[in-house]
């Protein structure tokens, strides 16, 4: 399935609206949970510093790893994640998001893809294909392809930090080129070329 979260979420938001079932507390951070033999009780302080309470059957804990409900409500009572050792994973990524423009012969005359009949279309179709990839290169893993709606153009870029670089350094534009511009360069072989359509043509498809 592929989407777009800020689409995604305001979605979501509109079924919440207009459900008599469920409604939507922005702005709010919880402080407390304890439980009875019948209900839940989630204690929160509103955008107003209003302290409140709200019960349930059940309370679903869906604010990730460090969040309240393990680090401050699980965790106290021995409830741990627990890493499977052999298989422990914990590295530092890369994630780029991109809208892609279409290049046209009108903005980008000199892109020798024009002349054999090109069109924008097929020309980001061969750049940034549809299917989402893994690129298991032993000296840098990474994944790439598009996401959201079609019409959108999006495409994302994720490479992991090897040991021993520096997360920030990595994310700056001269070492994102570094990494991705080979995967968007094309031998000219393929298109009966002299010259590779290398990183002078592809910054055309990045903007």
């Amino acid at each position: 399935m592929s989407h777009k979260q800020p689409e995604l979420e305001k979605s979501l938001r509109r079924k919440i609206d207009a459900s008599s079932f469920a409604s939507l507390r922005s702005g709010c951070t919880l402080v407390d949970i304890r439980e009875t033999e019948d209900w839940t009780y989630a204690t929160y302080v509103d955008k107003d510093e209003s302290k409140k309470e709200i019960r349930a059957k059940f309370l679903v804990g869906a604010d990730g790893k460090t969040g309240f409900v393990r680090k401050n409500y699980l965790e106290p009572k021995g409830i741990r994640l627990l890493w499977a050792e052999s298989t422990k994973y914990q590295e530092t990524w890369v994630a780029l998001n991109w809208k892609i423009t279409l290049p046209t012969p009108k903005t980008h005359p000199a892109f020798p893809l024009w002349r054999l009949g090109y069109t924008p279309e097929q020309v980001y179709d061969l750049f940034f294909p549809s299917e989402f990839r893994s690129l298991c290169n032993p000296d840098r893993p990474a994944v790439c392809g598009r996401f959201g709606p079609a019409s959108d153009t999006l495409w994302r870029f994720e490479f992991v930090v090897s040991r021993g670089e520096d997360a920030a350094e990595m994310a700056r534009p001269e070492k994102i080129d570094e990494v991705v511009i080979p995967y968007l360069t094309h031998p000219g072989s393929r298109y009966g070329l002299v010259s590779n359509i290398a990183k002078d043509m592809t910054t055309y498809l990045l903007g």
